[in-house]
């Protein structure tokens, strides 16, 4: 998980604009893997973002997001930036 990915993970609990932007590099991420999005995942990815803002600081990871997602297909693009052994 990048740095950036963790500190927007972090902050998930607190700023509404943290949460914005871990949509937004999470769609972005999910795009350069050729990836289409419909309103449909976008939601799914939003509400993914909310459980993990629940979760304690340790535990919010790429892991655990990719766990909590929803949509098989984006969570194998996911899981590629996931650390190995990020508990889940």
């Amino acid at each position: 998980m990048t740095a950036l990915a963790r500190d927007l993970f972090q902050a998930l609990d607190t700023q509404l604009v943290a949460q914005c932007q871990a949509f937004e590099w999470i769609c972005t991420v999910l795009r350069t893997q050729g990836e289409t999005l419909d309103a449909d995942d976008r939601l799914e990815l939003w509400f993914a973002l909310g459980r993990l803002a629940r979760y304690p600081l340790a535990r919010r990871t790429m892991a655990t997001f990719c766990h909590l997602l929803q949509v098989p297909r984006m969570q194998r693009i996911l899981e590629e930036h996931c650390l190995k052994g990020d508990p889940v």
